[in-house]
């Protein structure tokens, strides 16, 4: 996950990991130690995440794992190849059985094989697909970290408007935060909804909360600003650049209807949370037919 977006994703989740972690695979860390996530090979290897963990047995004991990590936002044809090369490279240099786990942060369909059967060998590792585990659970997770998570979960019976509510409101009550923590884990929520393709929802949700939050601290923000999409603003083309805000905000919906669309939500909660006209997301609706 190379750029700024993705690293912050990483991070975010991770602050949340042990807890997470218990919660859906049913293992107990006893303690974690993380590890150098480079590997010298014949091309050099940077894993998302490893440490050594000491894994609470049901029989009793502990035993010690190699616990490795990858964090995927979209399906990767050859997933289950580079997992079978990760575990060999970690098995080669720590010499402990491999705990391996793909977290599966994307929206469209999951589609990567995880096992891999020949006559001399056999090879395994899970999938961690959090859209299958309920938001309401996360939701009451004793961490804010984790209850951010529930964006990217099973909704159930409520809406993404719902969930992002009950979030921020989540948030709002939590004693104690400093206005920087506030701003962070609405930073964490708006990624994470950028993943799930309503971040359009927690932008409403900001507005008709009036919750003061700075979008400059949003990565997609800065990874644009990076890239040069900004630069436009800072040399002061006001013209053109109300035109590309223009255009932009309008690209910007009609994605965001098309993906509600597609993730069936109702037709009057994308158009609260778009702006745009039953007629316009009807026309939409058409296209993807």
């Amino acid at each position: 996950m190379p750029s700024n977006y993705d690293i912050g994703i990483k991070e975010a989740f991770l602050v949340a990991f042990p807890s997470f972690f218990q919660r859906v695979t049913g293992l107990q860390i006893h303690s974690l130690k993380e590890e150098n996530l480079e590997l010298q090979a014949t091309l050099k290897r940077t894993l998302d995440y490893v440490a050594k963990v000491q894994i609470v047995l049901p029989e009793g004991g502990q035993k010690e794992y190699l616990l490795h990590i990858e964090f995927q936002t979209r399906n990767h044809p050859q997933m289950h190849l580079r997992m079978l090369e990760y575990y060999t490279l970690l098995y080669r240099k720590y010499g402990l059985e491999v705990l391996q786990f793909v977290v599966y942060l994307g929206n469209e369909n999951l589609k990567m094989q995880t096992i891999i059967t020949h006559e001399n060998l056999e090879f395994r590792y899970s999938i961690i697909d959090l859209r299958k585990y309920p938001a309401v659970d996360f939701l009451n997770a004793p961490t804010l970290e984790e209850s951010i998570l529930a964006i990217l979960g099973d909704y159930g019976t409520l809406d993404a408007d719902q969930i992002v509510e009950k979030i921020l409101k989540k948030i709002l009550s939590t004693p104690n935060l400093s206005k920087f923590e506030t701003d962070k884990y609405i930073t964490h929520l708006q990624n994470f909804a950028y993943l799930r393709g309503v971040q359009s929802v927690v932008n409403y949700r900001l507005k008709v909360m009036s919750i003061d939050y700075d979008i400059t601290k949003d990565l997609r923000y800065i990874q644009g600003r990076e890239d040069g999409m900004l630069i436009g603003i800072e040399k002061g083309i006001e013209k053109g650049i109300e035109k590309g805000m223009e255009k932009g905000m309008w690209l910007e919906k009609h994605n965001i209807a098309i993906q509600a669309l597609i993730e069936g939500l109702e037709e009057s909660t994308i158009m609260r949370i778009t702006g745009l006209s039953l007629q316009e997301i009807e026309q939409l609706k058409k296209s993807l037919h």
